[in-house]
């Protein structure tokens, strides 16, 4: 499996899913980092989705039996993914779970009238690309907990460091290594590099002496 998590790093590279420059990036929990993830491109390769979720999967089986019977997506744009994670269940010999679409609305996550009975009694999986600060996780969580069901864990394909799992309030299972942040002033370059303007959340260190900077344009 160890091989597979490199083809798929090399393959986030690739597309330009994962971009580490010399620029510090805000996570909205006001911590930096230098990697910047933007996981969209991944959803035009459908061979890499399959490949990411027999090995979100797997992660998740090596702590807790996927006998799951729903997955939730905390995002519409990870509908897909959570669709060919639903479907390497038949490779445990399982039946292939409902899936959930959770909506954010506002600060909160809802999940339509319609979809609480499938998720009412039932143990339900998360499936997640990016944690960068584990709160969309935690919502996502307690708006299935009000439906009924049972949240056993998130299988995410990369999760920033610093996140407080006791906050996430579940297991959190990446498939890549996590990726560092920092608190300011922790980084070598803190003050020298440039902070991202167009990425992330700035505002969060609005004293920041050292330059500032757009990186996209």
């Amino acid at each position: 499996m160890a091989n597979t998590a490199k083809r798929i790093s090399e393959a986030l590279y690739d597309l330009n899913c994962i971009l580490e420059q010399s620029y510090f990036f805000v996570l909205e929990n006001g911590r930096l980092t230098t990697s910047f993830v933007d996981p969209k491109a991944i959803y035009t390769k459908p061979e890499l989705v399959d490949m990411i979720a027999e090995e979100l999967l797997s992660c998740f089986s090596k702590i807790l039996r996927p006998d799951v019977k729903v997955i939730a997506a905390p995002s519409i744009l990870i509908t897909p993914l959570a669709h060919a994670v639903a479907h390497q269940f038949k490779n445990y010999g399982l039946d292939i779970p409902d899936i959930v679409y959770v909506k954010p609305q506002g600060d909160a996550f809802v999940l339509e009238k319609r979809f609480e009975s499938i998720v009412a009694d039932k143990p339900v999986l998360i499936v997640e690309d990016v944690v960068f600060t584990g709160k969309p996780l935690l919502r996502a969580a307690k708006c299935i907990g009000r439906a009924g069901g049972q949240v056993v864990g998130s299988a995410a394909l990369i999760r920033y460091s610093g996140i407080q799992i006791e906050n996430v309030q579940m297991p959190v299972f990446p498939t890549l290594p996590e990726f560092p942040t920092f608190l300011p002033k922790e980084h070598p370059e803190w003050g020298t590099w440039p902070i991202a303007t167009d990425y992330g959340y700035p505002d969060r260190v609005p004293n920041y002496f050292g330059p500032k900077r757009t990186f996209f344009l």
